[in-house]
């Protein structure tokens, strides 16, 4: 997995995990459930780059979410063009990690995705996180000029029991949502004197 370190610019899950109260999950629930994510997404970018990866290595908690994964990627994706790439936007000075953008069998656009474990979904957080993901891809996404400009963007909400995930689609908060997050973002840096 690409992944930036030591750049010092805040992450898009930095700024937004404020927002929300982890302190409502149970400590041991929260580090299973950030295992299980973790094991599930590991498993995703082996598929989605051709990558080995023994499925007997991916956690029993999180086989389901995987095989979620796969029924949902065979009916949906005609093409990736890159998956958990780490990206940083030089105008408002953060950087984000992006799950998946590529084109959906019904559509002619690029799609920007992310993965979701969570039963539960985080409307407001998850729609600031995913557009702002849209931003790191369209204009910091360093994409072939033959491909479609970004269309669509939302949260994949993988399913425990192995059944298809389904799409929560932001597409039309695009806007308003990034703005959120650039506000937010205004908010963390002055607030700690970056």
């Amino acid at each position: 997995m690409d992944r930036t370190q030591g750049l010092g610019l805040p992450s898009v899950t930095e700024i937004l995990g404020i927002y929300f109260d982890w302190d409502k999950i149970p400590k041991d629930r929260l580090l299973a459930a950030q295992d299980r994510g973790i094991s599930a997404h590991d498993a995703i970018y082996a598929f989605l780059t051709d990558t080995f990866y023994p499925v007997k290595t991916i956690q029993p908690e999180a086989k389901g979410y995987y095989l979620s994964f796969l029924s949902w990627f065979e009916e949906t994706v005609d093409k990736v063009i890159y998956a958990e790439k780490e990206l940083i936007c030089n105008c408002f000075g953060f950087q984000g990690h992006v799950d998946f953008v590529g084109i959906l069998e019904y559509d002619n656009l690029l799609t920007v995705l992310d993965w979701k474990t969570p039963i539960t979904e985080q409307r407001h957080t998850w729609r600031a996180q995913v557009c702002t993901y849209w931003h790191l891809v369209q204009v910091h996404g360093c994409l072939p000029k033959e491909l479609p400009q970004v269309g669509r963007c939302g949260s994949i909400m993988l399913r425990p029991d192995g059944k298809p995930a389904r799409m929560k689609e932001y597409t039309k908060y695009s806007a308003r949502y990034f703005n959120y997050f650039v506000m937010a973002l205004g908010a963390w840096k002055g607030l700690k004197g970056v």
